[in-house]
């Protein structure tokens, strides 16, 4: 079982509020488990992005309990928010930070208000995802087309075991910001926070947190936030982050300031033992646009790998011991054996090979019972090899971009000769899971005689072969 961390974003949302203003999306997500058809569970919302047709939203949504090779479906429902339904007004819901601004949707996304007709929020589009397909995606990265318009992407990442548990209780001010309003006004200031995360195609950077507004000032001082380390860097206090500064416009259309690069660990050691704070310069295309520091940086309820509690539960500042003081950073943990699914999220591109036993130990295959007797077309029953084709083959096929999979077949007697490695089907690859299933019904239609003994060792070495091919054709077009 596997717990994967799953974030979200849109671009080119079909605006629902009118000339004057855009809507306001949240997304919701529900799982239905190994069939499209069940009945959906929530298991997470958004914050709301404010007049924003491209959000990037910053809520982490953990799925629990992924088993690999199991389907495993996720709905992602866009809504445009209803600020009436709330109880206070859109200009205030605004200034809150992400996290808090959680609680407006909270209880507002039952299916049975959307099944009555009663739901408050217009709906912008629906998306149904497959895991494994997500998982299968270049990036991890996968996308789907909304119905009203635009696009949803959802991106995964396991959660580690080995990451450090707890919270990260952190408040951060800047000063000497540069002013990019117009005409006598001056910038009203937020931050964003956003973890790394490195992909064979590029590092991309995933919003985990955004700050309040602070109004009309180039000194803000932000509200104390209390994260999951999980969330903001999967419990590696070395991943690298970064914080950027924006000039909150009511309209959408934010205004970048500045930004700089840290770590969890860097923010802890940047109030030394002395007291004194260290801060951080932010730039703006390599140009001095101000300076940002941390006001406290803690770790609360920090567990290690070895189960014990090594950071402090309560408010303020504490050491690893609890003691209180500045919090000193902690190692990042040590390396995990990896999982399937770290292999294709490093990169790892999957080659199908079939290779199907034709050996006499299976029996008649004329005889019913046996694993490759054929069940008269007119009852629609696969036998079991073809059952074993298609459970696997689905699962690994997704893996595979090309759908290109060499099919062979061992043990069968072709003239007196027992063949322990060769082809099925009249093409050297064939296309998708159905060509596979084509191939092996098609070796039947041949002078095969099954036979023995049971020897794959040539199978084997043609798919070893078969793999360095592929490395090198892989080499050679990348």
């Amino acid at each position: 079982m596997t717990r994967l961390q799953l974030s979200l974003n849109a671009k080119g949302l079909k605006n629902l509020s009118g000339l004057l203003n855009k809507s306001d999306p949240f997304a919701v997500v529900t799982v239905r488990g190994d069939h499209k058809d069940n009945t959906p569970e929530i298991v997470g919302r958004t914050e709301v992005a404010f007049n924003n047709l491209n959000p990037k939203w910053a809520t982490i949504i953990f799925l629990e309990n992924y088993e690999f090779g199991i389907p495993c479906y996720i709905e992602v429902g866009v809504f445009d928010f209803d600020a009436k339904t709330a109880g206070e007004s859109e200009d205030k819901l605004q200034l809150n930070d992400a996290v808090n601004n959680l609680n407006v949707v909270s209880d507002a996304s039952s299916r049975v208000l959307l099944r009555n007709g009663r739901y408050p929020h217009q709906v912008m589009g629906t998306a149904l995802f497959e895991v494994g397909d997500i998982l299968a995606s270049r990036g991890n990265m996968g996308s789907k087309q909304l119905q009203s318009g635009g696009s949803i992407f959802a991106q995964t990442e396991r959660s580690r075991e080995s990451g450090k548990k707890g919270q990260f209780k952190f408040k951060l001010r800047a000063y000497k910001l540069r002013n990019i309003q117009k005409f006598g006004s001056t910038s009203s200031p937020f931050f964003e926070l956003s973890r790394k995360v490195d992909r064979p195609s590029g590092a991309t950077w995933v919003k985990v947190y955004q700050s309040n507004v602070v109004r009309s000032d180039l000194h803000p001082i932000w509200q104390e936030a209390l994260l999951d380390i999980e969330t903001i860097c999967n419990g590696d206090l070395d991943r690298a982050m970064k914080i950027s500064v924006w000039d909150h416009r009511r309209r959408g259309n934010h205004k970048f300031i500045g930004e700089f690069e840290t770590t969890v660990n860097s923010l802890v050691k940047s109030q030394n033992m002395d007291g004194e704070i260290v801060s951080f310069d932010l730039r703006k295309q390599e140009k001095h646009t101000g300076h940002c520091e941390s006001l406290k940086a803690s770790l609360i309820g920090v567990i290690d790998v070895d189960g014990n509690t090594v950071g402090g539960d309560k408010g303020g500042t504490a050491d690893e011991n609890g003691t209180g003081g500045p919090s000193r950073p902690l190692s990042t943990p040590q390396q995990e054996r990896p999982e399937f699914v770290d292999y294709l999220t490093g990169g790892c591109q999957i080659s199908l090979a079939v290779a199907i036993d034709f050996t006499s130990s299976n029996g008649d295959p004329r005889k019913p019972g046996t694993p490759h007797f054929f069940h008269p077309p007119e009852s629609k029953e696969w036998n079991d090899y073809e059952k074993a084709i298609f459970a696997v083959g689905s699962i690994l096929a997704k893996y595979d971009t090309d759908q290109q999979f060499p099919v062979w077949g061992f043990g069968a007697k072709y003239n007196n000769v027992v063949r322990h490695c060769f082809q099925c089907g009249a093409e050297v690859k064939v296309e998708g899971v159905q060509g596979v299933m084509d191939a092996y019904r098609g070796v039947f239609r041949t002078p095969l005689t099954m036979s023995y003994p049971t020897r794959f060792t040539e199978v084997i070495e043609t798919a070893a072969s078969y793999a360095r091919h592929e490395q090198v054709r892989v080499r050679v077009r990348d």
